[in-house]
C-alpha cells in the first residue's frame, strides 16, 4: 500500500504518519510505503496496490497513471476528486454535507420567531445545487437558496436576505465564502442577530455561531477503517465520496451575544 503526499508541508506528513500509525495498531499486515508523487512514478506497482493519495495534487497526479489501481483519496475537498475516475475508488472528504449543516439549523432555530434558514451558493456551481435539490427537511423549516451570479457581490445579495433569516449556513463556495465577502457577510449576519453556521472550525473564530467539521483523527479514523476492510476483503468496501465522523463545536461568547441557547440534543455529532 502506497500512501502518497500531495507535498511535503507538515498537515500532510502529520497525517501520513496518523494513517501509517493507526494501521499497525489494528495489526495491518501489508508493507505501508509513504512516497511523494514523484518517487511513486519511479517505481513499479503491482495491479492490486491499494495508492492512498493525500491532498488534491497528490490526487491528481495519481488518478491517470495508476488507473489499474485501488485508489483512496483522503484529506481532500469533494471538489478536488478528479474527475472521469475510471478505476475502483473511494475518498474520505474533508468537506461537509450541507444536510448536517441544516440539520443543526434547524434545531437552533426551531421555536424562535425567525426561523428561515438560507444558504447562497453561486450560479454555476451544480455539484452544490445538486446536493441542496435533495436536502431533507423533516422539520419543516423555511428554508431558501439564493444563486449568485459571477457579475454579482455575494454579500449584497445575501445582506437582502438576512433581515427576515433565523440563520445563515456557510457552505465551501468560494465565489461566497473568501475573502472580504466571507468577513461582511459574518459582519452583517452578526449585527442583524442571524446565526452562521459554518462548515470548517476556522469560521467559529471569524463570528460564527457554530461549525460542522471533521478532525484529523477522524479524517485517519476513516481512512484506516475502509484500508482494514481493503485488506480483509480484497477490495474496497464503499465507492465514492465517503464522510467521517464530525464534531459540532459552538462559539458560547455569539451564542450569549446573539441570545441563543446551545442546543442539549445536537442531530448529531459531538457538542464542544
Amino acid at each position: 500500500m502506497y500512501i502518497v503526499l500531495s507535498d511535503n508541508n507538515e498537515l500532510y506528513q502529520q497525517a501520513a504518519k496518523a494513517v501509517q500509525a493507526e494501521l499497525k495498531t489494528q495489526g495491518f499486515s501489508k508493507p505501508i510505503h509513504i512516497s511523494s508523487t514523484q518517487s511513486l512514478h519511479k517505481k513499479v506497482l503491482h495491479p492490486k496496490d491499494l495508492i492512498v493519495p493525500l491532498g488534491e495534487q497528490a490526487a491528481l497526479n495519481i488518478h491517470s497513471s495508476f488507473e489499474r489501481n485501488s485508489h483512496l483519496y483522503s484529506f481532500i475537498d469533494r471538489t478536488q476528486i478528479p474527475p472521469h475516475t475510471d478505476s475502483e475508488w473511494a475518498a474520505v472528504v474533508i468537506d461537509q454535507p450541507v444536510q448536517r449543516l441544516f440539520d443543526l439549523a434547524s434545531t437552533i432555530v426551531a421555536g424562535r420567531y425567525r426561523d428561515k434558514v438560507i444558504v447562497a451558493i453561486s450560479e454555476e456551481n451544480q455539484l452544490l445545487r445538486d446536493e441542496i435539490s435533495k436536502l431533507n427537511n423533516q422539520s419543516g423549516i423555511p428554508f431558501e437558496v439564493l444563486l449568485v451570479d459571477e457579475n454579482s457581490q455575494p454579500a449584497k445579495v445575501i445582506d437582502k436576505a438576512l433581515f427576515n433569516a433565523g440563520a445563515l449556513l456557510a457552505v465551501r463556495d468560494e465565489h461566497i465564502w473568501s475573502g472580504e465577502n466571507a468577513k461582511w457577510m459574518l459582519y452583517q449576519s452578526y449585527k442583524f442577530n442571524v446565526p452562521v453556521i459554518g462548515y470548517s472550525k476556522r469560521f467559529l473564530k471569524a463570528g460564527a455561531l457554530a461549525s460542522v467539521y471533521a478532525t484529523l483523527p477522524q479524517t485517519t479514523d476513516k481512512t484506516v477503517q475502509l484500508i482494514m476492510q481493503w485488506e480483509q476483503q480484497g477490495k474496497l468496501p464503499e465507492h465514492g465520496i465517503v464522510y467521517p465522523n464530525f464534531e459540532i463545536e459552538f462559539n458560547k461568547n455569539i451564542a450569549r451575544a446573539l441570545k441563543i441557547t446551545i442546543p442539549e440534543i445536537l442531530p448529531e455529532g459531538n457538542k464542544n
